[in-house]
């Protein structure tokens, strides 16, 4: 990054160090957009319209180019000011020669990170209405360099600092992961507790409302294993109708608490594999085991047709 806006003989100066392999410039400035009674403050990238190292990835993971003319903005942000394609927006410069400027938008990205507005090199001239096109230098490095390189940026006076893409991607995942990743656990354990409790609870109820049918049925000469299939097969037929259904409301539930935990930091997408809704289905079957397994225990442990006979007796 450069203390201040440059124009194309720095880029071309840092493109000159042995080790760079490209080079291309990248100028980033605080904006204000307007449309209607609505505005909002955003930074506007202005980036080579076919440059190769920077792309803009869309939700589904294409990727969409920069149009040569016109505005780029992301959904989140169109979302905010109301806009579709083919708008104009009035762009205010924050800085420099503070500018205002009618742009229309020429592209729309629904983007995963952050809330910005993409602009190319031509365009990004128009809005600043000056000659310095570069305030920071998109650089792609040979590695087996790369401490030579940086001891050449650190020698310019016009580098203020140096940021590489991969530190940045690990911070970022371990932001993820600390925050993220933590409350993710937490909602799955307590998940699998509030499965393990429904299941078992449930099957207890069963066993409670049909205890003295299960004597009948013992007085009769069932045997507790022939007595016990008639609980478990009740069970099983329950969890099978609400492991389907299950899965159904717990995807626009996940949708809902996805959409509630995104920011204009970042956004998370909801995209639940096979395994997920496995993982899920495995987890509630092993509480229906482990339930089944301690209610079928008080069979054994305690029969209701011996409990009748004693009564009649007396």
């Amino acid at each position: 990054m450069f203390n201040e806006p440059n124009n194309q003989n720095a880029v071309q100066e840092v493109a000159n160090i042995p080790g760079v392999l490209l080079a291309e410039p990248s100028r980033r400035s605080l904006v204000k957009l307007r449309h209607g009674f609505r505005e909002e403050r955003t930074i506007i990238d202005g980036l080579l319209a076919d440059g190769q190292l920077s792309v803009r990835v869309h939700r589904n993971l294409g990727i969409v180019p920069l149009p040569p003319r016109g505005l780029m903005i992301s959904q989140h942000t169109a979302n905010k000011l109301d806009v579709r394609l083919g708008d104009q927006l009035e762009v205010e410069l924050m800085g420099g020669n503070r500018t205002k400027t009618r742009m229309e938008i020429a592209a729309i990205v629904d983007e995963f990170v952050a809330s910005r507005v993409y602009a190319s090199a031509e365009t990004m001239q128009i809005i600043t209405r000056d000659d310095t096109p570069a305030d920071s230098v998109l650089a792609r490095i040979d590695q087996g360099q790369r401490e030579t390189i940086y001891k050449k940026l650190k020698g310019m006076p016009q580098v203020m600092g140096v940021v590489e893409k991969n530190a940045s991607i690990q911070k970022f995942e371990e932001l993820i992961d600390q925050n993220i990743m933590t409350l993710i656990r937490v909602f799955v354990v307590f998940a699998s507790a509030v499965s393990a409790g429904v299941v078992y609870n449930s099957a207890r109820i069963i066993h409670a409302e049909r205890a003295q049918e299960f004597a009948i049925l013992r007085v009769l000469g069932y045997e507790r294993r022939q007595v016990a299939m008639i609980l478990i097969g009740e069970l099983a037929t329950l969890v099978a109708i609400a492991v389907p259904l299950g899965c159904v409301i717990g995807t626009y539930l996940g949708r809902f608490m996805t959409s509630m935990i995104s920011s204009d930091l970042f956004r998370l997408p909801f995209a639940p594999t096979r395994s997920t809704y496995g993982s899920a289905v495995v987890i509630c079957l092993i509480a229906t085991m482990l339930s089944i397994a301690l209610v079928v225990r008080l069979f054994y442990t305690k029969d209701p047709g011996l409990e009748i006979r004693q009564d009649q007796t007396s």
